[in-house]
């Protein structure tokens, strides 16, 4: 999947240009498409920050394919019409060493569901998820988005406060995804991006 005209470069500038991303001289951090060379260390950030949460329903939920989680190229690559979608990781500029990630599929009906958004532990609560999540969110409308939706765990505190920031609230979940996942411990989140539409998560 082609990076659908933006390149490193451009990636680069919008990060120096965000206040939470200049103020840490220290890590020059850049967005990327995902590649099949970033797989294996996005998926080991995925498991391990599943397991920092100690909850055996949520790595059963989020681990019960393995293989997609450490192959987030190939999944994104292979989702099939109507749906498309998008995974972008945050590296190093010098090293390239991946420390985090955030991806999204979107339908024909302009809504999108945020998919995989994890960091590595030593780079949250820094500013960087911002950086992303705007990052994908403006992909998202870039792609004729006006609603972004997931789901999350309630446990996932630094992410929820990331989201909350980007005006995603809480919703009751519909029949469908009750029966998939536990409305006690499983939130449901949405958020506009334009005035229209309702949140479906396929």
């Amino acid at each position: 999947m082609q990076s659908q005209g933006l390149s490193t470069t451009t990636i680069t500038a919008r990060l120096n240009n965000e206040s939470a991303i200049s103020s840490m001289p220290a890590l020059q951090l850049v967005i990327r498409h995902i590649e099949e060379k970033y797989d294996q260390a996005m998926g080991k950030i995925i498991e391990d920050s599943i397991k920092e949460l100690d909850d055996q329903e949520i790595t059963k939920i989020v681990m019960s394919n393995k293989e997609d989680v450490y192959g987030l190229s190939r999944y994104f690559a292979a989702i099939n019409q109507p749906y498309k979608g998008q995974y972008w990781v945050l590296t190093d500029k010098k090293t390239d060493h991946v420390y985090g990630g955030c991806g999204f599929k979107y339908f024909p009906n302009g809504i999108c569901s945020i998919e995989k958004f994890y960091l590595a532990k030593e780079i949250r609560r820094k500013g960087y998820g911002q950086a992303l999540l705007s990052y994908i969110l403006d992909r998202a409308k870039s792609v004729s988005c006006t609603k972004a939706c997931l789901i999350t765990f309630d446990k996932m505190h630094d992410a929820i406060n990331v989201y909350n920031k980007f005006g995603f609230m809480a919703k009751k979940m519909d029949a469908n995804l009750a029966t998939r996942f536990n409305p006690g411990t499983t939130l449901l989140l949405e958020a506009s991006l334009s005035d229209s539409n309702t949140c479906a998560i396929q």
